[in-house]
């Protein structure tokens, strides 16, 4: 499955980690406890057929990294995971399974729709903010609409700023206020779609829609022929958003955790 290791590289790219080891065909990712897609193993390639024994031995290898950091262990798995049998190996060692994620991409060629909505007048004084680095004021918008824990800020700043492919950072205000932040990252002729939220006040009124739009207007202009996403498979309402802008389902992933002892 060739476009799902992809997908999964660009993505790694476009949420980067603090701290990154290879091993053996995974890519152990640490990121101080913020997100699972950032201090999660991915278990991406296949570097040959092993017993069991042996696979148990590294996934031990990988709890006693993870254990050390005091963090839980986690595995990022997808259908191409490997080896075959990894997902029944973790299940049988007391990794409990997480919700899926829904990987989805749109061809931008035939995104009419998208082009007609970024093209759509400012109604209401609203005011269109794009920077290429992380801005205080995005950071401090994107962070009063997802309000994570506070103690997590350090390293949500350290994870955006260390985005290496091109970038662009919006967000749309009215007086003062935040509506709608996003991200997108442009790599390889792809644009991935990050940190999209709107206002609780804000919502059912076409900003997160408008927010996309352009997001994916700016990947178009440099040269991106399709964007992708990840969204909860939870999250009905972002789900009907981009089912209205042409989304379509490639895969899912989804985590295995092991909890620290």
């Amino acid at each position: 499955m060739p476009i799902i290791n992809e997908l999964e590289e660009l993505s790694l790219n476009a949420w980067p980690a603090h701290q990154s080891l290879l091993y053996s065909g995974w890519v152990l990712r640490f990121s101080g406890g913020y997100t699972s897609r950032a201090n999660s193993i991915n278990p991406l390639y296949d570097t040959g057929r092993a017993n069991k024994a042996d696979l148990l031995a590294k996934i031990k290898d990988c709890e006693d990294l993870y254990t050390a950091k005091g963090f839980p262990t986690i595995f990022k798995l997808t259908p191409a995971s490997k080896p075959d049998e990894l997902e029944e190996t973790l299940a049988g060692s007391g990794y409990l399974k997480s919700d899926s994620v829904s990987v989805q991409i749109l061809d931008l060629a035939d995104a009419e729709q998208v082009n007609t909505l970024s093209g759509i007048a400012d109604p209401g004084g609203i005011r269109i903010v794009g920077d290429n680095e992380l801005s205080p004021e995005w950071l401090e918008g994107w962070l009063e609409l997802s309000r994570p824990e506070p103690r997590h800020r350090p390293q949500i700043e350290k994870l955006l700023s260390n985005i290496l492919p091109e970038r662009y950072f919006l967000r749309l205000e009215r007086d003062g206020q935040v509506l709608a932040t996003g991200l997108a990252v442009c790599d390889r002729g792809y644009v991935g779609l990050f940190d999209i939220v709107t206002a609780p006040a804000s919502r059912q009124q076409g900003w997160g829609t408008r927010l996309v739009a352009d997001l994916l207007n700016w990947g178009q202009l440099r040269g991106a022929g399709t964007a992708y996403l990840q969204v909860q498979t939870t999250n009905l309402a972002a789900l009907r958003l981009y089912a209205r802008l042409g989304f379509s389902e490639v895969y899912q992933y989804w985590y295995r955790i092991k909890q620290l002892p």
